[in-house]
């Protein structure tokens, strides 16, 4: 799992500091609260699992998201 220290270490490396990017942060206590919402319970472990799958989701789910934007783009759209 990704950490602030880590995120700020990688984003610091690979990018200028005046680059415009997309992010979405989430932390345990996010886990928790929708987990609530659904009337369920995750240990702070749980939710951890949980935010490692959503970053690898993420990540492969990106480029997916980046080339409908640019179809919709290239056919008048967005």
């Amino acid at each position: 799992m990704t950490t602030v220290k880590d995120l700020i270490t990688h984003l610091t490396r690979a990018y200028d500091a005046d680059a415009t990017i997309a992010v979405a942060i989430w932390q345990v206590g996010d886990v928790h609260t929708e987990a609530q919402e659904l009337g369920l319970t995750v240990t702070d472990d749980v939710a951890a699992q949980i935010l490692t799958l959503v970053c690898e989701e993420a990540v492969a789910f990106a480029p997916d998201t980046i080339g409908f934007h640019l179809d919709q783009l290239d056919q008048g759209g967005a």
